[in-house]
């Protein structure tokens, strides 16, 4: 898809309100999922409870399948679907939902690292978790 076209759906989503049956998919929680997926996937899950957006959470087997890039997890809202926490985020923004709206630009900065910090933190952990059990 070329950018100008990417640019016009982005804008045809953005006037969209946000649908009360949007859809994040990730794998198999017992069998197929792997601890930064997971983390991934409870990022997406927190980050739209914060912005007060409904979600259900679907667990495939196929799901990295499904993903238009690939990666997971994935959204599936109105007729986008949209993979990973970054672009996940500016889908978000996009539609006039964001978390920074009252910051200025440093602390928009601070925050993004804050976030980086504790998704590290929080992966590293799982895989801990994962190793003593």
């Amino acid at each position: 898809m070329s950018l100008a076209a990417e640019a016009f759906v982005s804008q045809m989503a953005a006037a969209e309100p946000w649908p009360e049956n949007a859809t994040l998919y990730q794998p198999l929680k017992d069998d197929q999922i792997l601890l930064s997926d997971h983390a991934s996937s409870l990022a997406v899950q927190a980050y739209l409870r914060m912005c007060g957006l409904p979600v259900q959470v679907v667990c495939r087997a196929n799901a990295e399948y499904m993903s238009p890039s690939g990666k997971i997890p994935f959204i599936h809202v109105g007729n986008q679907v949209v993979s990973e926490l970054g672009p996940i985020v500016q889908f978000t923004k996009a539609k006039g939902h964001t978390l920074s709206d009252s910051l200025d630009d440093v602390q928009r900065a601070e925050m993004k690292a804050y976030m980086e910090l504790v998704y590290n933190m929080l992966l590293t952990a799982e895989v801990q978790k994962a190793q003593n059990i």
